[in-house]
């Protein structure tokens, strides 16, 4: 596993429409687009019973490991939500979906 984080409620206005959210990530080592490939991928999880289902989903990294990065890459890209709702609440959504990663 190259990193695991845990998002929690937040100020932000989540649930407003046309509003956009970041979070930003701190991974404790840094790792690649082929560290996340070689581990399986990525796998978003939701932790409530609350169903949530976002419009749309987009992950970035940086281009490198080591060293001082020199662009931004996309790791998901997801302008349209194809997995539907998402809870640990029986018969509301799903509480996991693994995420494809963009191939270079």
């Amino acid at each position: 596993m190259v990193l695991l984080q845990e998002i929690i409620d937040t100020p932000q206005p989540d649930l407003e429409s046309g509003k956009t959210n970041w979070y930003p990530l701190n991974a404790a080592v840094p790792f690649t687009r082929a560290d996340v490939l070689a581990d399986g991928g990525i796998t978003l999880r939701v932790k409530g019973d609350d169903a949530w289902k976002p419009m749309r989903l987009f992950l970035f990294g940086l281009d490198t490991a080591t060293g001082r990065p020199n662009e931004v890459v996309s790791l998901v890209s997801l302008p349209v939500w194809p997995h539907g709702w998402m809870s640990t609440g029986t018969g509301e959504g799903e509480p996991s979906v693994d995420l494809d990663v963009v191939s270079i």
